[in-house]
């Protein structure tokens, strides 16, 4: 599962490459800020986030809030990070780094009571972007985190994946 979403973000990244290489079109399109929702890390679980592109779209700093559902109760989380995006009009490959929720823990007290916890780690992710000529947005992204848990300090790498749709609106010419 995980060389296979690898390899589809891999091969979707080298089509934003040969866009960007055709001489024809900007390879660019100025984007402002952009809102989305959707399921994995980079949402908080299940929610929403607001990305802020700079230094000419190439980059943005993205925060996200949501809730991760459970049997036992649910979680609020937020995270949040930076994209460095490739050169592309609509189809845009992406690397982000990013402080997200991995994971939740269980615990048990005295009496048998549990309560879950969310994991929060260092992540990396490659990703895909692709934004319509009417602004709509999609964005999916996969990678690995490390996370600390504090109750037992065990140490683990985690698999995250985000996948999202949403809006962008472009900078002004």
């Amino acid at each position: 599962m995980k060389h296979t979403a690898i390899g589809a973000v891999l091969m979707l990244m080298s089509g934003a490459l040969a866009e960007a290489q055709d001489a024809t079109l900007p390879t660019d399109l100025p984007r402002r800020v952009g809102v989305l929702a959707g399921v994995g890390a980079a949402v908080g679980g299940v929610g929403a986030g607001v990305e802020v592109y700079v230094a000419k779209s190439r980059v943005s700093v993205f925060g996200g809030a949501g809730y991760i559902p459970s049997s036992v109760d649910t979680s609020v989380a937020g995270g949040g990070g930076l994209r460095v995006f490739t050169g592309g009009r609509r189809h845009r490959g992406f690397a982000e780094a990013a402080l997200l929720p991995v994971g939740t823990q269980m615990t048990f007290d005295g009496d048998g009571v549990g309560q879950e916890t969310v994991i929060y780690g260092p992540s990396f992710s490659l990703g895909y972007q692709h934004m319509s000529p009417r602004g709509v947005t999609f964005m999916v992204s996969a990678g690995a985190a490390h996370a600390v848990n504090e109750l037992d300090k065990q140490n683990g790498i985690w698999q995250v994946a985000t996948i999202a749709v949403g809006h962008t609106w472009p900078r002004a010419r």
